[in-house]
């Protein structure tokens, strides 16, 4: 059948049916608080002691004019709004439709003689033809319906369009005297009213963002329904963490997963601060150390500064296939002030080495003597050096890049210190994503350094020394910082190093389960969560 679209330009300004209404936002800001704090709110103001635990850290958010369009309002302020749903479906009386804006859906609190709840009307046979948004050209503001926007003194609006369109039958609102039998046709043929933004208007549309969970009960954790919870996940706007908001966080974890991350100790000292502040460093907070929770914080959406190092997270998840993904990015590490500490005791000298010292000329004049007419790399391991008259071929290669073929001639081979290297760590194997790199793995041959020798080619602690780094004057890649290290000794010896100029690489987490890298104080305390829960992890360099 033919579809008709009949456009309509009210001028009848009235109001608009409630589209999914928050019936309790005081109940709603209060589980906010809970977990945020009490001055983190645009109506609040610090209450000391409100609450007995302390609160998470939590995403930042502002009270500004222009929080709307940058999506970090505070969830008070933005509550206020409402995303409604543009098409209105007769049969089912409900809104429906991908495409939603968000507006203005209650009257500000100093309006007296207003209620808050005139802004909500159902849509009936009575009033479907005089229901429509209204759009501020001087505030750039969409309210639900007239009454809104006067009561937030917005004197000047412009009415939204609209077309009813019916699937199976053509439409002719001429031929209709009464309205009640228009309805009554709508509904029986299931027609739609589409609202449409007036021309030249600036509008909010409330776009999900298809990799963060923006719907309640995902993870099928939730164990306590709330009506206004599930509202407010799928209508507020703040990233945290792989969730549209701290409310999708609420509906999407069990309550021992949004426990409080810290007690507050009611006899906190000035001694117990100090302790502390002393353990940051070390990675190791106290539990009753509120302070230790300040050493971390929620930069913006996706950047944490942790106790060990600041970094950027993009977190995804995948509804499909129930995967979780954090794609990390080091910007910054404190390490230097400890690796001085570490090695100034630990870098003892080893007392023999000539137990590993091969002497490679016997073992070439041993090597032709046994038959093997072939040149090595060094002058001396000729044929013709050995034997002088005698010619050899040369089948192996001394190129740098001869170990990436395992052509290395045995003396390449020796001084040779890069080695192929996993690019990842998983307790379960994934052939799909296992990749492998060529880096410098061994120190070299004669170090007598034990400590950073054997952290450099023995060590497999998981922590932020043991990923890949890459050297940004020279473009070399190591296994971990300890090899980076013992082939920069004489940067170590003055303990004047910095390392600016070293790269830590990416790295990618790929969980069955969702991580919390907002609840945890140090980016080593993720990486051992990630491997706890059997998630692969996986190392890319950095650009």
């Amino acid at each position: 059948m033919e579809v008709k679209g009949l456009f309509l330009l009210l001028f009848s300004l009235h109001q608009i049916f409630c589209w999914n209404q928050i019936s309790n936002i005081s109940n709603l800001l209060t589980t906010y608080e809970q977990h945020c704090g009490s001055d983190v709110l645009c109506s609040t103001v610090k209450k000391a002691g409100s609450f007995d635990i302390s609160p998470r850290p939590c995403p930042l958010c502002f009270c500004t004019e222009d929080c709307e369009v940058d999506g970090n309002c505070c969830p008070d302020k933005f509550l206020t709004r409402t995303c409604v749903q543009s098409m209105f479906q007769f049969k089912t009386q409900r809104f429906v439709g991908k495409h939603a804006y968000l507006m203005v859906s209650s009257c500000s609190k100093r309006i007296s003689n207003l209620r808050e709840d005139n802004c909500w009307v159902p849509i009936n046979h009575t009033n479907f033809l005089n229901q429509v948004p209204v759009y501020s050209p001087r505030s750039n503001r969409t309210y639900i319906n007239v009454q809104c926007s006067t009561c937030h003194g917005e004197d000047h609006v412009v009415p939204w369009r609209y077309y009813i369109e019916c699937p199976r039958v053509n439409v002719d609102l001429d031929f209709y005297t009464n309205v009640n039998h228009l309805w009554n046709d709508m509904q029986e043929n299931n027609c739609t009213i589409d609202y449409i933004p007036p021309f030249d208007s600036t509008v909010l549309p409330c776009d999900k963002e298809p990799s963060l969970i923006g719907e309640c009960n995902v993870t099928g954790h939730w164990e306590d329904f709330d009506e206004d919870i599930l509202l407010a996940c799928k209508q507020y706007r703040n990233q945290y963490g792989v969730f549209q908001n701290i409310f999708c966080f609420f509906c999407n974890t069990a309550r021992i997963q949004r426990g409080p991350l810290f007690s507050k100790d009611t006899n906190f000292s000035l001694v117990k601060a100090n302790e502390c502040a002393s353990k940051i460093v070390k990675n190791t907070c106290v539990s009753n150390c509120y302070l230790c929770r300040n050493n971390f914080t929620l930069n913006n959406k996706n950047t944490y500064t942790y106790c060990d190092t600041t970094v950027a997270i993009n977190e995804e998840y995948d509804s499909k296939s129930s995967k979780y993904s954090a794609f990390i990015n080091v910007l910054s590490w404190d390490a230097v002030d400890e690796l001085r500490s570490v090695l100034s005791q630990r870098n003892v000298t080893i007392d023999s080495i000539e137990e590993n010292i091969v002497n490679l000329t016997s073992l070439y004049e041993e090597f032709v003597k046994s038959g093997g007419y072939e040149n090595w790399c060094q002058e001396n391991h000729t044929v013709e050096k050995t034997f002088p008259g005698y010619k050899g071929r040369k089948d192996c290669s001394c190129d740098d890049d001869c170990y990436k073929y395992s052509a290395c001639c045995p003396d390449a081979a020796f001084y040779q210190r890069m080695d192929c290297v996993p690019g990842f760590l998983s307790p379960i194997s994934n052939s799909r994503n296992n990749k492998y790199f060529y880096l410098i793995s061994k120190c070299p041959i004669d170090y007598k350094f034990s400590y950073l020798k054997s952290k450099c080619e023995e060590s497999s602690e998981l922590n932020l020394f043991n990923i890949p780094v890459t050297d940004a004057r020279n473009n070399k890649a190591y296994k971990n910082l300890y090899c980076h290290l013992c082939h920069h000794q004489q940067e170590i010896n003055t303990l004047n190093f910095t390392m600016d100029h070293v790269k830590i690489w990416n790295v990618t987490l790929t969980c069955a389960d969702i991580l919390f890298p907002m609840h945890v104080t140090a980016f080593t305390s993720l990486l051992k969560l990630a491997f706890d829960k059997s998630c692969f992890i996986q190392y890319k360099p950095t650009n």
